[in-house]
This record gives structure tokens, C-alpha cells and sequence, in this order.
């Protein structure tokens, strides 16, 4: 025969007093009308935190009737002996979790793990403060749980400068610890902007005897030459662009030669104004004749170093000579030489990995270091495994503890 449920008088209401586990389970099917409250803040409740954590299903920093028989019902769910509920609790048998269902063998399972691993005295109960111990000795460890790969955690110098590595291309991540480390998806994302790399790199390679190529032009000279070429492109382009303005609107010189008004408003000691100035005008004063000279004194004082090195690196392999003046066609007829370099270079991947170089970058393509990563990525997975079991065994001694005291709340 049940028995009878006991109502204590607060103020003008009634509230049911949870003395044990029976009482607890009648919580179940309590009308709300009796409740005291159907839901409060999480910070009226003196229990523990981390419990109240638990029980506030939504995170949203109340707890209502609803969680509350919610988390009722899933620590007598898990018990077969329910006697052990109580504030009182210090450690719990075993023997009085459910067993014979998957949930409560899984249970017990981690709770052996745990207290073997502590090597405890007593192998056939488990304290609250030996499962937090247990959390955090794995936690501190460089296999966490995390899924995060830190170098620590090589087995060797070379797999962590492997990691190490990886880590620097790609940015990485933070473990639980706050220690930085990569996650698979960091390993797989690495080996394709490796193989992309060297793959665009072997475009650009130059046979044994140097000779030019499709994508190399002037061979081994291409990428000087590409460089010089890039720094009078704009420049240039600008100038070509400012004499096609002049042939169709020659009242256009006016405004095209503003920026050398600014000289007439220059101190004449004032070098690095007057060189800022020159930094700022055209490569040559533009004409509707339309040829760009090439000649110093013609040139601006700015500009003379970066043409120079266009005349020697690019015009004169290009063209065969170095012209007193440039003709837009001749420029152009640059321009489309280099183009295969320059889609060349503009289809570039894998630059996040260059700094590395390709010698070690076939290296980890070609060994094993991407498959030992792996594995002890999966080797921390399975230690997060445990902690999940751990941190439901934490969770069962909280409620066994706190659940009366919350209940009797609420």
C-alpha cells in the first residue's frame, strides 16, 4: 500500500514534501495547480551549479516543472536502487544502477573504467569527487577528448613538426586546454593545398636545359621579367590611356596635367613633398602622339628605376630591342607575350603552403604523416568516449545528491 503524500503549509499554500524516492516519483503525475511554482531563475535554487546546469534543458537560466520532472524521471530511470537519493550521498554502489538495460550497462561500464584507472581501494562504489578527478586528469592530457591534435601529442620530432606545420598553414584551433592544434579537417584541407601547389608548380617547371616554354616564355628569365613588367603595368596603361583621351578631346591636357600645379605650390627644399609629388604624376607627360619615351630625361624622375629595369628585363628580350619610344601596339604585343605567364600566375593555388617548400611538401605527401595524424586524431575521439561516459556518471551522482533538495523548491 502507497503512502500517503505529505503537504507542508508555506504562508497561504501547500507544498508536498519529497522525502524519499517514492515521493520523488509521484512528482510525475503531481497536478501543476499544487506546484508552488512551475518555473523560477536557476540562481534561487540553493543546489549545486553544475546540477542546475543539467537540469535547465534549454540553457535559457530558468528551470520549469517540465525539466524538473525531466530530470526526475532520468535519475530513476537509471537506479534500480533508488535508496541511495539523498543529499547525504558520498559515494554510490554499483549495484545500484540499472544494469540490465544498455544505458545503465554503459553506466556502470564507465564507472569501473574510472575507478581502475584511479586504482581506488574500493572497486564497487564511486564518489562524485573521483569522477571530477577522473575529467580532469584526462582533460589535461594532450589526447583530451577534443578531437584536437596538439604537438604535444606526437610520437615523434617529425610528426610534430608535422602537426606543427599544418597548424601554422592552416590556422588551427583551440583544444579544450586552450593549447592550439588541428582537427582532421585541418589535415585533409593541408594535403589538397599541398598537392595543388606542387601540381601548379610543376606548370611553371623549365626543362634541364632552361629553354622557354608555353607557360615560361623567356624561361628562366620569365619571372624576373614578369615582375619588372607588373611594376610599370599601371603605369604605363595609365599612359597609353591618358594620349588615347588627348587625340579624342585635346582640351582633355588641362585636366590630365593638374597634378603639376601642385609643383608651382612646393618649397623647393621640400624634397620628400616634391618626391611625393613625382610618385604621384604620369610615367612621362602624355601626348596625342601617343608613344611613350623611353629615354631618361624624358621620363619621370620616379618612375626612371622601374622603366629601366622594364627596358632590360622585358622590352629587350620581348622585342628584340629596347626602342627610343614606345608605340601602344609594341606595349600590347608585350602584354600578350606574357600572357601565358600571367594566367599562369594568377591561376596559382595552394599559396598557404608555399612557405614550406616542395621538397618537403612531396615529403608529406609521399610518408606517413598524414595517416599517423589521423590515428591519433581517432585515438582522441575514443577518449572522448570516455569522457561522455564519465560525465554521465558525474551527471547521475549530482541528480542522486540534488534532486530532493531542488524538488522540495519548487
Amino acid at each position: 500500500m502507497p503512502k500517503p503524500v505529505t503537504f507542508i503549509r508555506h504562508g497561504g499554500a501547500f507544498q508536498m514534501r519529497i522525502a524519499d524516492a517514492e515521493d520523488l516519483e509521484r512528482v510525475l503525475d503531481l497536478d501543476e495547480a499544487v506546484w508552488v511554482a512551475t518555473s523560477a531563475p536557476k540562481a534561487v535554487f540553493g543546489c549545486d551549479p553544475m546540477f542546475l546546469s543539467l537540469v535547465d534543458a534549454d540553457g535559457n537560466g530558468r528551470i520549469n516543472s517540465d525539466e524538473v520532472k525531466g530530470a526526475v524521471s532520468w535519475l530513476l530511470d537509471r537506479l534500480v536502487d533508488r535508496s541511495v537519493i539523498g543529499e547525504d550521498l558520498e559515494t554510490l554502489p554499483l549495484a545500484a544502477m540499472r544494469s540490465e538495460t544498455a544505458v545503465g550497462q554503459a553506466l556502470v561500464a564507465s564507472a569501473r573504467y574510472i575507478i581502475n584507472s584511479l586504482s581506488a581501494e574500493s572497486t564497487d562504489a564511486i564518489s562524485l569527487q573521483q569522477v571530477q578527478s577522473f575529467k580532469a586528469g584526462v582533460q589535461g592530457r594532450s589526447l583530451n577528448g577534443d578531437g584536437v591534435l596538439v604537438p604535444a601529442a606526437a610520437e615523434d620530432a617529425d610528426l610534430a613538426e608535422f602537426i606543427r606545420d599544418v597548424l601554422g598553414c592552416t590556422g588551427g584551433v583551440e583544444d579544450t586546454s586552450g593549447r592550439k592544434g588541428i582537427a582532421a579537417a585541418h589535415v585533409d584541407g593541408f594535403l589538397t593545398a599541398a598537392q595543388a601547389y606542387l601540381d601548379w608548380e610543376a606548370r611553371g617547371e623549365l626543362p634541364p636545359d632552361g629553354r622557354a616554354t608555353d607557360v615560361m616564355p623567356l624561361g628562366c628569365e620569365t619571372a624576373a621579367a614578369w615582375a619588372a613588367y607588373r611594376a610599370c603595368e599601371d603605369a604605363v596603361e595609365a599612359f597609353f590611356a591618358q594620349c588615347e583621351l588627348l587625340r579624342f578631346e585635346p582640351g582633355a591636357a588641362g585636366r590630365i596635367q593638374q597634378w603639376q600645379a601642385g609643383v608651382e605650390s612646393l618649397g623647393e627644399q621640400d624634397a620628400a613633398a616634391i618626391r611625393t609629388l613625382l610618385r604621384s604624376g604620369p610615367v612621362a607627360r602624355p601626348s596625342a602622339e601617343g608613344m611613350l619615351p623611353l629615354s631618361g630625361d624624358e621620363i619621370n624622375p620616379a618612375h626612371r628605376p622601374s622603366v629601366e629595369a622594364l627596358k632590360q628585363k622585358v622590352l629587350k628580350p620581348v622585342l628584340g630591342e629596347v626602342p627610343s619610344k614606345l608605340s601602344a601596339d609594341r606595349w600590347a604585343e608585350v602584354r600578350r607575350f606574357l600572357a601565358p605567364y600571367e594566367a599562369y600566375v594568377q591561376a596559382k593555388a595552394g599559396g598557404e603552403v608555399e612557405a614550406l617548400g616542395a621538397e618537403k611538401l612531396q615529403r608529406y605527401l609521399a610518408g606517413d604523416f598524414a595517416q599517423r595524424a589521423r590515428a591519433l586524431i581517432e585515438a582522441d575521439r575514443e577518449v572522448a568516449g570516455v569522457l561522455d561516459g564519465a560525465r554521465q556518471v558525474e551527471k547521475l551522482l549530482l541528480y542522486c545528491r540534488n534532486a530532493m533538495r531542488l524538488v522540495n523548491n519548487f
